[in-house]
């Protein structure tokens, strides 16, 4: 991910759902593409092959998990591109952050919210009065 990106975290009950509906492949390929987003609207460059070598699963198996992904509504095919000499770039998708369950965070933020509070607890001592 870019350093100038907004990190996210995941909300666990909407992805949970959405790893029930797809699969947990395709839950896996879902965060491998949100973390390798190039922009906050969630743009992805992205390679079949490479992603099935990420993930490790077939090639097959991790083009069935995008499809899936698309049918569930959290990521979208950008049209094929070609690149000067007419080969065929690796395909664009964008990933619908909110859809699948990630939403920005503030790091400062968050680094409160993950601080545990510690609140003694008030047990009776030989020592009171």
């Amino acid at each position: 991910m870019p350093p100038d990106l907004v990190p996210v975290v995941v909300e666990v009950d909407v992805f949970a759902a959405l790893s029930k509906d797809a699969g947990p492949v395709a839950a896996i390929a879902l965060l491998v593409l949100a973390a390798a987003r190039t922009d906050e609207g969630g743009a992805v460059s992205a390679n079949v092959r490479d992603l099935a070598v990420q993930i490790g699963v077939s090639k097959d198996t991790a083009a069935r998990a995008i499809n899936r992904l698309i049918s569930c509504g959290v990521l979208a095919r950008s049209a094929a591109a070609h690149d000067d000499a007419g080969r065929f770039c690796p395909r664009g998708y964008r990933v619908d952050l909110a859809a699948a369950g990630f939403r920005a965070v503030d790091l400062p933020t968050l680094a409160l919210a993950a601080r545990p509070t510690i609140v003694p607890d008030k047990q009776p001592s030989l020592f009171d009065d």
